[in-house]
């Protein structure tokens, strides 16, 4: 029934044991040539077309070479929805190839766009595609998508239970709509749920199951994080949101912490030198520019380390914001902070692009055998970096040259063990973009000039867009006179609207008149939780931190390393972060919202 204008043919390979590839018995045909009479209107990317000689029906073409009948009837117009109109003499198209993705009417998701060709039989509702190579099983192919084995065979029957009739050079399911699969155990050790949005990367921890209707904006705005993180974490959707699929899970969260008490780095991929975790750290063996790096992609972020070196010659430490990374000390795109015992110690952060910049040094006690905490810091352009003492930085700087890129460490001249990593994505606003982002309520709130002012009004509120349940939110924060009135932060705030106390949710403020941090909550009318007393002046920053961590609320102002105000409340969970005035006037800036999980 099928010809092709090609002369290569497809062989068919003999069964042999379970799991062998067989090639598929489809053969390409010109598609603007088929063989009998077809319809006028069948698609124009037409790549696989059936002569209709008697021997089929129209269910059975469907069965065994067409994704679904909506396909074969998008494909050829004259096909009804029960399968009526295939008719004896007439050709048909069975595979297309460089049609355009179908695309909803009705949302800001993607439908699915089926690969060619594929294996027959597979699912009609298959949103994930993965191409059998020569030497594939079924085993591996179920691992390497996260899928079990039972999946794979319920979205390919034809397969058989004992993967016999699995054929080489076409397309399996390895994900479906509507059906989340059975829960794996991947490599880097969370249940991971499917189907899952294709090319996430391998240390997703939290899971978003992408709804009709649902854009970039809101899935982040949903789970606390940035759209270029859901982006970076989810590569296919790319920069313009156009590859989000819907009711496919998405990472909205990494691993936050590694231990490595598993013995292993394999979440760690090694890019120069030699690296072991058998012994349940991160040890990196001497060589002139190992690396070891957490391939996703981070913007701002606050990244941790236990590190030790080996010797008191050479330097180790972190990577940030890197690409390009490859064999050779400065073969990479980022910024690194080391530290070295030599000459007494020292702390270092420079720029690489395949060449050395050092850009800031300061002298630090260090000593080999030792183990030191090295914290960075980034946030925009800022780059703070800290050694064992996690409140003063040893020196910040700013340089915008990278803005994102993956972390790691990196040794030059000696070993070094690395410990305790923690990796915190952070929501970071430096109204670089006036007031996008936000929903204003009542009141007047301007940024142009890189910092928000909100005018002294009776009653203003304006609040972000992502939602958080618990973080750490810090903040700078000033009032414009010393008389009556207040000016703060709100969080887990829903139900917003006009009015001084209409909102739902917590409210930190700083009260110049009355000498006082206060913190309180609304739901329509004001409930006060508790108050510390502290002298205010007028157009001073402080800084405001506010740990929200189940029902543990913590406020700190100034002092970072003990809480103005510790209260236990559980009214609200959830919600908008934001700023309020009441009878004040205010400037904020640098928000940076820690979300914890």
């Amino acid at each position: 029934m099928l010809f092709s204008s090609s002369s290569l043919a497809v062989a068919v390979l003999p069964v042999a044991l379970a799991g062998v590839v067989r090639s598929p018995k489809l053969q390409a045909r010109d598609g603007s040539n088929p063989g009998m009479p077809y319809d006028d209107r069948t698609t124009k990317y037409c790549s696989f077309w059936i002569d209709s000689d008697g021997s089929e029906t129209c269910q059975s073409v469907v069965d065994l070479w067409v994704p679904s009948l909506d396909a074969f009837r998008r494909w050829n117009p004259s096909i009804t929805a029960d399968c009526g109109g295939f008719e004896t003499g007439k050709s048909y198209c069975v595979e297309v190839s460089g049609e355009p993705a179908q695309t909803s009417t009705t949302t800001t998701t993607i439908s699915v766009s089926t690969p060619t060709p594929i294996q027959p039989g597979m699912v009609s509702n298959c949103n994930k595609f993965y191409f059998v190579k020569d030497g594939d099983r079924c085993p591996g192919i179920a691992a390497s998508n996260g899928i079990s084995e039972a999946d794979l065979l319920k979205w390919n029957p034809k397969i058989g239970s004992t993967c016999t009739d699995l054929w080489k050079d076409v397309y399996v399911c390895v994900g479906a709509i509507g059906d989340s699969g059975t829960p794996t155990d991947p490599p880097n050790g969370i249940q991971t749920p499917s189907p899952l949005h294709p090319e996430m990367i391998n240390v997703c921890a939290k899971f978003y199951k992408v709804r009709d209707g649902e854009g970039c904006v809101q899935v982040a705005a949903k789970n606390g994080i940035t759209v270029d993180d859901l982006a970076s974490w989810n590569g296919k959707i790319g920069t313009n949101c156009a590859g989000l699929y819907r009711d496919t899970y998405a990472c909205v969260g990494i691993i936050q912490s590694y231990n490595f008490d598993d013995g292993t780095n394999m979440r760690w991929a090694t890019v120069d030198g030699k690296y072991d975790a058998s012994s349940k750290a991160l040890v990196a063996a001497k060589s002139n520019g190992g690396k070891a790096v957490l391939k996703a992609p981070l913007r701002d972020f606050m990244y941790k380390a236990r590190v030790k070196l080996d010797s008191s010659s050479g330097n180790a430490g972190v990577i940030v914001r890197s690409s390009s990374l490859s064999e050779g000390a400065d073969a990479y795109r980022g910024y690194y902070i080391g530290i070295s015992a030599e000459n007494n110690g020292y702390v270092v952060i420079g720029r690489a692009d395949n060449s050395w910049r050092e850009l800031k040094r300061t002298s630090t006690a260090i000593k080999a055998g030792n183990t030191y905490t090295v914290k960075v810091l980034a946030l925009g352009d800022s780059i703070s970096v800290f050694v064992d003492d996690m409140g003063t930085p040893k020196f910040t700087i700013q340089d915008g040259t990278h803005r994102t890129g993956s972390i790691g460490t990196r040794v030059y001249a000696t070993g070094a063990s690395f410990d305790n990593m923690e990796i915190w994505p952070i929501v970071y606003e430096e109204f670089k973009k006036n007031m996008v982002g936000w929903v204003i309520y009542d009141g007047g709130f301007d940024a142009r000039t890189g910092k928000m002012t909100c005018l002294d009004v009776p009653s203003g509120k304006t609040l972000m867009d992502p939602f958080f349940d618990d973080f750490i939110l810090d903040a700078e924060l000033s009032v414009s006179k010393t008389s009556a009135g207040d000016a703060g932060l709100v969080f887990r705030t829903t139900s917003a609207g006009k009015g001084t106390d209409a909102f739902h949710g917590y409210y930190v403020g700083l009260e110049p008149s009355r000498g006082r941090v206060v913190l309180g909550r609304a739901d329509g009318r004001w409930t006060e939780l508790k108050a510390a007393s502290m002298s205010i002046d007028a157009n001073k920053p402080y800084r405001v931190q506010i740990k929200a961590i189940g029902d543990a609320i913590d406020v700190y102002v100034g002092d970072l390393g003990r809480p103005k105000i510790s209260v236990m409340d559980g009214k609200f969970k959830t919600g908008h972060v934001g700023v309020r005035v009441h009878n004040m006037g205010a400037t904020a800036d640098d928000l940076a919202i820690r979300r914890l999980y």
